[in-house]
Order: C-alpha cells, then structure tokens, then sequence
C-alpha cells in the first residue's frame, strides 16, 4: 500500500500533538512546590492514573479533582486553587517540538482530520 493511496489522515490530539505527559509533569512539580520536584515520573504518574480513573469526565472538568487525588497520594498542596490551576494549565499542555512542521508537510498531500476523545474546551486550547 502507498501513501498516494489516501486522501485523508485521522489522528487523535492528545498524545499524538500535545505532550500531555510533559504538561502533567511540570504542572505538578510547579504546583506541589518542594515535595514535587524530586518526585519521579512514575511517583507522579501512578497516582494521576489513579485519580483519572477515578474522575473520567470531561478534562476541562475532571482535571481539578484529578490534581486533588493525586496530591493527597503524594502529601502535596491540595487546596482548590492549586487545583484549579491544575486545571487551568490542562488547556496549556505544550505541543510536540515537531508537531506544526509535521501538520505542514502532511497538508500538502493529505486532508487532515483531527479527533480527541477530549471535550471541545480542552480541543479548542
């Protein structure tokens, strides 16, 4: 099979363009101070698998109770305007490097059809 063979592409958002990985980790550590910034990825991440299981909603809803759950885990500040701001920095969670160089050189020859299973709030950051 060629790629000349298609005219359309799909691709989920997150993970695929956005580094949500990257953007969970430094919000953490920025926001749990001191007792976050020596924690491992994976001292981080177990918990934030947890809490999202546990609060699968909608992100640009879910995120806040998502940091409060984690945060009691790991004894970080779990007040609700660092959670907030956890939530917040959902709809800042960086780009990879190469995503918008990719995006360019594959419109040239495809039409591209973004897909998430994200809500529109988190889509449209």
């Amino acid at each position: 099979m060629k790629f000349s063979d298609f005219k359309v592409l799909t691709f989920d958002v997150v993970g695929t363009l956005i580094d949500f990985e990257k953007g969970i980790l430094e919000s953490v550590r920025r926001l749990g101070g001191e007792a976050a910034k020596h924690l491992s990825d994976e001292q981080i991440f177990e918990p934030y698998i947890r809490g999202r299981a546990a609060f699968p909603g909608r992100s640009s809803h879910a995120m806040a109770h998502v940091y409060l759950s984690l945060a009691k885990e790991l004894d970080l500040p779990a007040d609700p305007q660092t959670a907030a701001a956890f939530q917040r920095d959902v709809l800042d969670w960086p780009a990879f490097e190469d995503s918008v160089d990719a995006l360019r050189r594959l419109r040239k020859h495809f039409r591209l059809v973004a897909m998430t299973n994200a809500d529109r709030v988190a889509l449209s950051a």
